[in-house]
């Protein structure tokens, strides 16, 4: 887990693996080898990435959160997987969605655009009594698909950024963090639950900002 002090917490826990194929460029004979090397493994988490800019505005602080998940499937129950949903409220914001999925078809990928996008309110599951979701269906999920989401997030108040997983229930191929911080603007770093695997750090300043890094590389669940 890593914690920022005054401005947000973000966590990494539990369990990962390492997949070691290119995004959508592996071909039928690679997937059959990877349903051998993970056999009791439903998905794989190709991409878990996220980037959280923090800076200030009319002498507030503003944060917006951009994230990108990417998940392969390795056999029939993909299509447990097909509901996808994203929860906002008065203090998280939505700005923006896009999700597709890809299907193999002999040998090679199709691509389905998601365009439609269902709201619901949440109030009978949340303490929040503004809880939204948006709610959708990646269609056609099969052994070898793939899903994937990207959001856009304006965290409206800062004790609701939550959390960052670097990983799941799943194995994940690569997880990655970043967090670009404006000039004067303090932050701290605690990790917690992370000394099982391996996180790269990097540290760079750019022009007034400072981009902070964490990359899971490398690990294996245990």
């Amino acid at each position: 887990m890593i914690i920022l002090s005054r401005v947000m917490r973000i966590v990494n826990c539990l369990f990962l693996l390492l997949f070691p194929c290119a995004i959508l460029a592996q071909n039928v004979e690679d997937f059959h080898a990877l349903k051998e090397k993970f056999p009791n493994d439903h998905m794989i988490n190709l991409a878990n990435e996220q980037e959280i800019s923090i800076s200030r505005e009319n002498n507030r602080i503003k944060i917006i959160r951009s994230t990108t998940d990417r998940n392969l499937y390795l056999n029939e129950t993909a299509r447990q997987f097909s509901k996808g949903s994203v929860a906002y409220s008065s203090f998280i914001r939505l700005d923006d969605i896009k999700a597709r999925s890809f299907y193999l078809e002999d040998g090679d990928y199709s691509e389905v655009e998601i365009t439609k996008f269902l709201k619901k309110n949440e109030l009978d599951d949340s303490f929040h009594d503004d809880l939204r979701t948006v709610n959708f269906i990646y269609p056609n999920l099969k052994a070898g698909s793939v899903t994937e989401l990207v959001t856009k997030e304006s965290i409206l108040n800062p004790r609701f950024l939550g959390a960052f997983y670097f990983a799941g229930y799943f194995p994940v191929e690569k997880a990655t963090l970043q967090v670009v911080v404006e000039k004067d603007i303090d932050i701290e770093f605690l990790q917690f639950n992370t000394k099982k695997y391996t996180v790269q750090t990097e540290e760079r300043k750019k022009a007034n900002k400072t981009i902070y890094t964490f990359t899971l590389v490398g690990s294996e669940s245990s």
